[in-house]
């Protein structure tokens, strides 16, 4: 692929991802300035890697991966800034005090529960693509999404509607 072949490659998946890598670097990271710095470092990634993507996965998988690996490799590093500008997410209610109790929720799960809602919800991959990306058996994947929504219902109470 050429020079400028990859650029355009680039920009279109930029474009097309950018708003999703963000939004998954906040439920990782809590931090609005961590999660921008690890969704330039993803993309960065990214642009150094696709001339290299082998289309064994979608592409939107790929991307998620190197979010997900950029985010893990910061928390390693830093330590998360509490719950306070946590952007709410999804926008399916207008109620932003909801939406926020949902995200400190999620937030607030077990990170390999977390991980799984995270992608399953957030960034809409199928069961099979999130098994892949984890390295795990489909019912692994299945099995935390119940335990997940179980534990997200006791946390909820009455406001969990999924």
């Amino acid at each position: 692929m050429g020079q400028k072949n990859t650029d355009a490659a680039f920009d279109a998946l930029y474009r097309e991802h950018r708003s999703a890598v963000i939004r998954l670097c906040m439920l990782y990271l809590h931090d609005v300035s961590l999660a921008e710095d690890a969704a330039q470092e993803t993309f960065y990634k990214v642009y150094k890697g696709l001339h290299g993507f082998r289309r064994r996965s979608d592409i939107r998988t790929w991307v998620t991966r190197i979010a997900i690996n950029t985010c893990k490799d910061i928390l390693r590093k830093y330590k998360p800034v509490p719950l306070d500008e946590v952007p709410a997410e999804p926008s399916y209610t207008d109620d932003r005090d909801e939406r926020l109790s949902l995200t400190a929720a999620i937030a607030a799960l077990p990170p390999m529960l977390r991980e799984v809602v995270i992608l399953y919800y957030y960034r809409e991959l199928p069961q099979r693509d999130i098994a892949r990306l984890l390295g795990v058996s489909l019912s692994a994947v299945a099995k935390r999404l119940e335990r997940a929504r179980a534990q997200l219902r006791e946390l909820l109470g009455e406001d969990f509607d999924e």
